[in-house]
Order: structure tokens, then sequence, then C-alpha cells
């Protein structure tokens, strides 16, 4: 017992080493750490101790393994906690990354049954549809659609889009409509050959497809929103609490 205990103290210790070479970029993205023999030499400690340590930054995300080949850092995610609403633009750069964008489609359409169930307007009514392709420091991380009611906003795909452009801060200064809270719905998808293209991942490759019902400070939907993630570089992370 006390041998197991010691091990785990030094386990945490070799983890909290580990974890700040990380964070001072002694061991940037995507860098493979020493074999475990090395590490366990240059730190002076078992091989049993570096790989707990290795599993308990592995648990918090800082660190992958790939079998065969080692232990690498982990890039740069763009991650969205539960309980708040922000939109991509807010989020990247709250993790320190330049957030951009690409427009591939930009168009007045008309409202399918689907579409004006969640937008709370009548089916064939029109509305502005705005495809964009998101980067998080240049690499590319979701296809997002957004759907929003032309009658509410008749100007919006005239407005001067550039990369940085964040939807959430237009409709605030734009049009004083504050978003105020979402429904969300997040399923497990794999990319088509379309999505995989521009995404720069291959085909069939774990995506998140996320849906958005976003509503003003008035409880009125004002978007509805169609988004694709790379599951390699996007993250949900949810808070549950407990009923009693």
């Amino acid at each position: 017992m006390g041998n197991r205990r010691n091990r785990s103290n030094f386990a945490d210790q070799v983890a909290d080493e580990l974890e700040r070479a990380i964070h001072t970029q002694r061991y940037p993205p995507g860098h493979q750490l020493p074999s475990i023999e090395t590490l366990a030499t240059d730190m002076e400690v078992g091989r049993s101790t570096i790989r707990e340590a290795l599993r308990m930054l592995q648990t918090k995300g800082l660190v992958e393994v790939v079998h065969g080949r080692g232990t690498f850092i982990s890039s740069k995610r763009v991650i969205r906690s539960s309980g708040s609403l922000h939109s991509f633009t807010e989020i990247t750069r709250e993790r320190g990354m330049t957030p951009s964008s690409r427009i591939l489609q930009q168009e007045i359409s008309t409202a399918s049954h689907a579409v004006a169930a969640r937008l709370q307007i009548a089916p064939g009514d029109r509305v502005n549809v705005l495809k964009r392709l998101r980067f998080a420091d240049g690499v590319p991380i979701a296809l997002e659609t957004s759907i929003s009611p032309y009658v509410r906003f008749r100007d919006l795909l005239e407005q001067p889009w550039t990369p940085d452009t964040s939807f959430f801060a237009l409709l605030r200064e734009k049009y004083q409509v504050i978003p105020h809270s979402a429904q969300q719905t997040v399923c497990a998808a794999m990319a088509d050959a379309k999505e995989s293209l521009l995404l720069e991942i291959e085909v069939k490759h774990p995506i998140l497809l996320v849906e958005t019902i976003t509503y003003d400070q008035h409880g009125v939907a004002i978007e509805f929103g169609q988004n694709r993630y790379r599951a390699d570089r996007y993250e949900y992370r949810v808070l549950l609490k407990r009923e009693e």
C-alpha cells in the first residue's frame, strides 16, 4: 500500500512538471515527448510512474497517445463550455487563438418547413443564408451555416463581412439585438467528401454536428445554425449538477 501511495505522489509531481513544460512551450503543440524510458531516466523515477503521469495528462487532454508512434502534445482546441452563449469568434479569442473565416455562400433564400418551425416564421418566408468556413490560427475548424429571418435583418448580407466579423457582435452593434439564450443539439457524424476537403481531414473523419436555435432578449428566435466541427479540434465541456 505504501509503495503504491508513494508512486502516486511521484506521478503527481511528474505530471505537474510536465504540465509546466507544456504551458511554457518547452513542449509545443504537436511535439513528441521523449520515450517513457528517457523520461524515467531524466526524471529519476520508475517507468510505471511515468506511465501514470502520462495518463493524468491524457485525462486532462494535454497529451495524445498514438499507438506505435508515441505520446504527443495535444494541438490547441476550441473549447465551448455549457451554460455560456458566445460566438465562435469570442470563444476562439478566449483560447488565445486568432479567428478568421472564408465566406462560402451568401444569399437570400426561402425557409423550408423545418427551418420555418425553428425560426418561428412561415414556410416560404425569406431568410438570410450565410455559410462560412471558420479558422483558428489558420487551421480550419468548422463549417457554419447561419440562417436568420430576412424581415428582421433585411440588410444583413450587405454588411462588410470581414474574415474576423462576429455575427453576434454585428447583431448587437447594428441591430441592437442581444443573443440571450439558445437551444442546442449535438450529434456525432462523419465527414463526407466535400466537408473533408474544406476541413482538411480524411473522409469519414469524426465531426460534431451541432444545431442551434438562438433567441434574443425577448425570447424571439433570431438564428438557426447548422454547424459541423472537427472533432479533433473542437471540444464541448458540460457541467452537470444533481437535482435533489
